[in-house]
């Protein structure tokens, strides 16, 4: 699940004089970084719960379509014994 994203850094000629010293320029761009990463993680936090939604909803029907399974299989059996009947009474 782990993305990579491409980023592009675009870094002005005058920087030194924008930002001033070097360790605030580091400062600054950390501080950048970090914003960028937990945009990403809260993306796919979003998106990890989006998918346990959707799981716990496919889970809440199970018992439902179990029930509609089973009355498919009885309803089968059934078929199968009235055709092994005709069968039977033809022969």
């Amino acid at each position: 699940m782990a993305r990579k994203k491409m980023f592009e850094l675009n870094v002005p000629d005058n920087l030194h004089e924008q930002m001033g010293s070097p360790e605030r320029i580091l400062e600054s761009l950390e501080k950048g970084v970090i914003l960028s990463r937990i945009g990403v993680l809260q993306e796919e936090v979003s998106e990890l719960t989006e998918r346990i939604d959707n799981l716990r909803r496919r889970n809440a029907e199970l018992p439902h379509e179990i029930k509609r399974m089973e009355i498919l299989l009885k309803e089968l059996i059934k078929d199968q014994e009235a055709l092994a009947a005709l069968l039977c009474e033809k022969r």
